[in-house]
Protein backbone atom coordinates (compact mmCIF):
# COMPACT_ATOMS: atom_id res chain seq x y z
CA UNK A 1 0.00 0.00 0.00
CA UNK A 2 2.45 2.39 1.19
CA UNK A 3 5.54 1.97 -1.31
CA UNK A 4 2.96 1.95 -4.16
CA UNK A 5 1.31 4.84 -3.01
CA UNK A 6 5.02 6.77 -3.03
CA UNK A 7 5.59 4.88 -6.45
CA UNK A 8 2.65 6.95 -8.28
CA UNK A 9 3.54 10.09 -6.20
CA UNK A 10 7.35 9.98 -7.91
CA UNK A 11 5.56 9.48 -11.43
CA UNK A 12 2.97 12.28 -10.78
CA UNK A 13 5.87 14.44 -9.36
CA UNK A 14 8.33 13.63 -12.44
CA UNK A 15 5.43 13.80 -15.40
CA UNK A 16 4.89 17.11 -13.86
CA UNK A 17 8.62 18.30 -13.89
CA UNK A 18 8.81 16.80 -18.00
CA UNK A 19 5.33 18.33 -18.72
CA UNK A 20 7.29 22.04 -17.36
CA UNK A 21 10.52 21.00 -19.03
CA UNK A 22 8.92 20.21 -22.21
CA UNK A 23 6.56 23.99 -22.07
CA UNK A 24 9.91 25.74 -21.33
CA UNK A 25 12.21 24.12 -23.94
CA UNK A 26 9.32 24.84 -26.74
CA UNK A 27 8.53 28.67 -25.35
CA UNK A 28 12.09 29.72 -25.95
CA UNK A 29 14.88 28.05 -23.56
CA UNK A 30 16.11 26.22 -27.26
CA UNK A 31 18.15 28.65 -29.57
CA UNK A 32 16.08 30.71 -32.09
CA UNK A 33 15.36 29.08 -35.35
CA UNK A 34 16.80 30.52 -39.17
CA UNK A 35 13.62 30.13 -40.72
CA UNK A 36 12.65 33.67 -38.50
CA UNK A 37 15.67 34.81 -39.81
CA UNK A 38 14.95 34.29 -43.45
CA UNK A 39 11.00 35.05 -42.79
CA UNK A 40 9.84 37.68 -45.12
CA UNK A 41 6.45 39.15 -45.87
CA UNK A 42 6.16 37.10 -49.32
CA UNK A 43 6.72 33.90 -47.94
CA UNK A 44 3.63 34.77 -46.04
CA UNK A 45 1.22 35.73 -48.82
CA UNK A 46 2.10 33.33 -51.47
CA UNK A 47 -0.66 30.99 -50.80
CA UNK A 48 -0.45 26.95 -51.32
CA UNK A 49 -2.96 24.33 -51.22
CA UNK A 50 -3.37 22.72 -48.08
CA UNK A 51 -3.93 18.90 -49.14
CA UNK A 52 -6.07 15.90 -47.03
CA UNK A 53 -3.07 15.02 -44.69
CA UNK A 54 -2.19 18.53 -43.36
CA UNK A 55 -5.88 18.55 -42.62
CA UNK A 56 -6.54 15.28 -41.46
CA UNK A 57 -3.02 15.33 -38.82
CA UNK A 58 -3.84 15.29 -35.42
CA UNK A 59 -1.47 18.08 -33.27
CA UNK A 60 -1.01 17.81 -29.83
CA UNK A 61 -1.99 20.69 -27.46
CA UNK A 62 1.97 20.78 -26.16
CA UNK A 63 2.76 21.08 -30.28
CA UNK A 64 0.43 24.55 -30.57
CA UNK A 65 2.13 25.82 -27.73
CA UNK A 66 5.60 25.34 -29.11
CA UNK A 67 7.71 28.38 -29.88
CA UNK A 68 7.69 27.53 -33.63
CA UNK A 69 3.75 27.09 -33.36
CA UNK A 70 3.79 30.88 -31.67
CA UNK A 71 6.15 32.64 -33.68
CA UNK A 72 4.27 31.29 -36.64
CA UNK A 73 0.70 32.79 -35.51
CA UNK A 74 2.26 36.06 -34.34
CA UNK A 75 3.80 36.17 -37.88
CA UNK A 76 0.58 35.48 -39.30
CA UNK A 77 -1.24 38.02 -36.75
CA UNK A 78 1.65 40.88 -37.81
CA UNK A 79 0.69 40.20 -41.58
CA UNK A 80 -2.86 40.19 -41.34
CA UNK A 81 -2.68 43.31 -39.47
CA UNK A 82 -0.36 44.82 -41.89
CA UNK A 83 -2.50 44.00 -44.61
CA UNK A 84 -5.41 45.48 -43.14
CA UNK A 85 -3.63 48.58 -43.61
CA UNK A 86 -2.84 48.56 -47.42
CA UNK A 87 -5.92 47.26 -48.46
CA UNK A 88 -7.68 51.04 -46.02
CA UNK A 89 -4.82 52.66 -47.56
CA UNK A 90 -5.68 51.53 -51.26
CA UNK A 91 -9.40 52.09 -50.51
CA UNK A 92 -9.33 55.63 -49.29
CA UNK A 93 -6.91 56.69 -52.44
CA UNK A 94 -9.97 55.31 -54.43
CA UNK A 95 -12.47 57.40 -52.90
CA UNK A 96 -14.80 54.67 -51.70
CA UNK A 97 -17.22 56.22 -49.69
CA UNK A 98 -17.12 54.31 -46.11
CA UNK A 99 -19.40 54.25 -43.38
CA UNK A 100 -17.01 54.64 -40.75
CA UNK A 101 -13.32 56.40 -41.16
CA UNK A 102 -10.81 53.52 -41.49
CA UNK A 103 -7.29 54.52 -40.00
CA UNK A 104 -5.45 52.38 -41.69
CA UNK A 105 -2.19 54.03 -40.37
CA UNK A 106 -3.70 52.90 -37.13
CA UNK A 107 -3.87 49.40 -38.30
CA UNK A 108 0.11 49.64 -39.86
CA UNK A 109 1.57 50.85 -35.69
CA UNK A 110 -0.50 47.87 -34.26
CA UNK A 111 1.54 45.04 -37.02
CA UNK A 112 4.55 47.37 -36.19
CA UNK A 113 4.15 46.97 -32.73
CA UNK A 114 3.66 43.17 -32.74
CA UNK A 115 5.97 42.41 -34.54
CA UNK A 116 8.51 44.53 -32.43
CA UNK A 117 7.30 43.09 -29.46
CA UNK A 118 7.62 39.28 -30.78
CA UNK A 119 9.72 38.57 -33.70
CA UNK A 120 13.68 39.16 -33.67
CA UNK A 121 14.50 43.03 -34.86
CA UNK A 122 16.48 41.18 -37.60
CA UNK A 123 13.46 39.33 -38.73
CA UNK A 124 13.05 40.78 -42.76
CA UNK A 125 9.03 40.74 -41.94
CA UNK A 126 9.95 43.11 -38.84
CA UNK A 127 11.91 45.10 -41.04
CA UNK A 128 9.33 45.92 -44.08
CA UNK A 129 6.91 46.73 -41.89
CA UNK A 130 8.70 48.95 -39.58
CA UNK A 131 10.15 50.58 -42.77
CA UNK A 132 6.65 50.99 -44.78
CA UNK A 133 5.33 52.85 -41.74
Amino acid sequence: GLTKEKSANKKSRLSKFKMKFNIRSCLGIIPKNDWLAKLNIGNIMHITPVNWEELSQRKNSLSEISRDAMMEKVCLLVVALFCIATELRFLSNGKVPFKMNPNAEYWHQKAADVSRAFLPLDCPLTSHVSSSL
